[in-house]
């Protein structure tokens, strides 16, 4: 059974879509569980009232993504679980493509961009050697997908299947994160522990991107969003290499390290993100002993696992660096 775990926040104009979607699978052995996050929007009259067929646990206050995902993993019924956003739509055929996964840890489907669909919007996470994480082949033409069943480092948060016991094995969710990296945490941890990841090309979800997050405006023309993500994003990409990169593969990135640093110090100044970097950093600095810690309390990490994670690793894009140098100099 395949428990589809969709964590909500102000969804109400997102939901239909994603649930009528959900609806008309051409597959009988899954449930639909909506965690919402102390929505105000009508969200949860909307699924009392249209979709009495969903189950839905309601948080009191507001909590990080990863909270709602293991808030659902609680009473999830299924031995599979499909954590899904919430502007999402699936294809009919999504559910019954990817039950195909014994002996894996978990499966990426094939994400497509919603308004684009002939675009990519990720098959599964890439990590690069310092430290950055991205959706790999986003933006690209669908024809550049890989093939089906093809061996990845681990799906993306919008759209991932894992099996139940991985999950739980592996301690859930790590809700320190808030925003962003969460899952590329939780797909290094599978990794270090043996369990694989293979791509379903066949399973197809189309993605919005960013749609529940507030696009409004927090100062002047700055939307709040950009910011969050700035922040966020910095913050959390070395609270998750510290946490999960094997030591020697931190001590031969350290010069790469170093220049996104660089490269990101002088985006912020441009930008004029400043303050959010300087956050950024003291908050990483304040958080460090705590991951370094759960870095500990993930027990032994399988050799081979560790040999396979560093081959799907893939060395810093120099694209990145030249597209910021550019703009420092318009």
């Amino acid at each position: 059974m395949i428990s589809v775990i969709i964590p909500n926040r102000n969804g109400e104009s997102l939901l239909p879509t994603c649930l009528n979607s959900l609806a008309g699978q051409n597959h009988s052995d899954y449930e639909v569980i909506v965690v919402d996050n102390h929505s105000w929007d009508g969200s949860l009259d909307l699924l009392r009232s249209k979709y009495d067929w969903v189950r839905v646990t309601a948080m009191e206050t507001q909590k990080s993504i990863s909270t709602l995902c293991n808030a659902g993993i609680r009473i999830a019924k299924g031995d599979l679980l499909f954590f899904l956003n919430n502007d999402t739509e699936v294809h009919p055929d999504c559910l019954k493509e990817m039950e195909w996964i014994p002996g894996l840890g978990s499966c990426a489907p094939l994400v497509l961009s919603f308004h684009f669909r002939t675009l990519i919007d990720s098959v599964g996470l890439c990590v690069r050697t310092d430290g950055r994480a991205e959706n790999y082949l986003g933006g690209r033409p669908v024809e550049e997908a890989p093939p089906d069943r093809t061996v990845l480092l681990g799906p993306a948060g919008s759209a991932c299947l894992y099996r139940k016991s991985v999950v739980q094995e592996i301690g859930g969710w790590d809700e320190d994160y808030d925003f962003y990296y969460e899952d590329v945490d939780l797909a290094l941890r599978a990794r270090m522990k043996g369990y694989g990841c293979a791509f379903c090309r066949n399973a197809v979800v189309y993605h919005m991107g960013g749609a529940t997050l507030n696009p409004q405006s927090e100062r002047g023309n700055l939307p709040a969003k950009s910011r969050q993500y700035f922040y966020f994003t910095l913050r959390n990409s070395l609270l998750c290499l510290a946490k999960n990169f094997p030591w020697p593969l931190i001590l031969q990135s350290i010069p790469s390290i170093l220049l996104v640093e660089s490269a990101l110090f002088l985006e912020s100044l441009k930008r004029g993100y400043l303050s959010t970097w300087l956050r950024s950093r003291f908050d990483c600095l304040f958080l460090l002993p705590l991951f370094l810690e759960k870095r500990g309390r993930t027990g032994p990490r399988k050799a081979e696992a560790m040999t396979a994670l560093r081959s799907l690793m893939l060395k810093p894009d120099w694209t990145f660096y030249k597209e910021r140098a550019e703009r420092l100099f318009r």
